[in-house]
């Protein structure tokens, strides 16, 4: 029920959910990746964003293009507000 619990469901951020892991440690011969054990949550989020983008560009081209696509749109408007702040870019 919390807020911050949908932005981190399945496509919420145009991405297939990252895997999700329990005990044991091992288990059929998978072992827990060691940065989820570690308990640094900054860390523990890249991960996450990580195995979601793997997961998504393997198993789901389609929706990584959009992502990619979203992110460097996204990453343009940032930069280009970067600029402006700095007084380099153009103004709107």
């Amino acid at each position: 029920g919390e807020p911050e619990s949908l932005a981190e469901e399945s496509f919420a951020a145009g991405l297939l959910e990252y895997p999700q892991y329990t005990r044991p440690r091992v288990w059929e011969g998978r072992e827990v990746p060691q940065v989820l054990l570690e308990g640094d949550h900054a860390k523990v989020a890249t991960w996450r964003t990580a195995a979601a983008e793997t997961l998504t560009r393997r198993r789901r081209p389609d929706l990584w293009r959009r992502y990619r696509r979203r992110r460097d749109e996204q990453s343009g408007m940032n930069r280009d507000r970067g600029l402006e702040h700095r007084g380099l870019g153009k103004s709107r």
